[in-house]
């Protein structure tokens, strides 16, 4: 071992369908959205940054 960290991998999509597509928008969006946070995590925002500092 050399250091390296064993991590376990885990499927995260859609469940089977006959449809592709669930024929919601507002559905669709929120099983993506759901989809992506489980694939790769919470979306962190960065602080907007306000005014110039510029002179």
């Amino acid at each position: 071992d050399i250091g390296m960290r064993q991590n376990r991998l885990e499927y995260a999509g859609r469940p089977a369908s006959a449809s592709p597509a669930t024929g919601s928008l507002p559905r669709h969006n929120r099983e993506q959205n759901a989809l992506v946070v489980a694939a790769l995590g919470p979306m962190v925002v960065a602080p907007q940054k306000t005014g110039s500092t510029k002179k």
